[in-house]
């Protein structure tokens, strides 16, 4: 017998989440809050939705990560090892628009898909970014395909 207060007004378990369960991302930025690197700020979205947006305490941080990845994708510095990891993550990700002004976007995007050569780590990034999204569209093309 599910209890009282996991129940919708029918008395039948609630859907979605189960309570006081908190994802990867909420306990990452929690991580990152309780090291002072971001804050949480609540507002709501057209007065009516709440909505938490985690801001940085430190924009020269995120300046200067902007910054040396944008040198790194210029081809001005060799990355760190962390930092191609980074680098792999964004391409796979296709997320390397936020990062890079659009008219300097193509050749951007090939440094970036040349520097995880040698780099194993990168590479791993990269396969383990593309796994997820192949695994991510078989389960909506499924739940597509079910009907539900």
């Amino acid at each position: 017998m599910p209890r009282a207060e996991n129940c919708d007004v029918r008395g039948r378990r609630a859907r979605g989440r189960s309570p006081g369960r908190v994802g990867p991302r909420a306990t990452t930025y929690r991580n990152l809050e309780s090291r002072a690197l971001v804050f949480a700020a609540a507002h709501r979205v057209l007065g009516v939705f709440p909505r938490t947006r985690w801001m940085t305490t430190d924009p020269r941080r995120e300046d200067r990560s902007r910054a040396t990845l944008s040198e790194i994708l210029d081809g001005t510095c060799e990355p760190a090892p962390n930092e191609a990891a980074l680098v792999a993550v964004l391409t796979g990700a296709s997320m390397l628009r936020i990062i890079v002004p659009s008219h300097e976007f193509t050749g951007s995007r090939a440094r970036a898909k040349r520097l995880p050569e040698g780099n194993w780590a990168s590479a791993a990034v990269r396969t383990s970014v593309a796994a997820t999204q192949a695994a991510t569209a078989a389960a909506i093309a499924a739940s597509a395909s079910s009907g539900t």
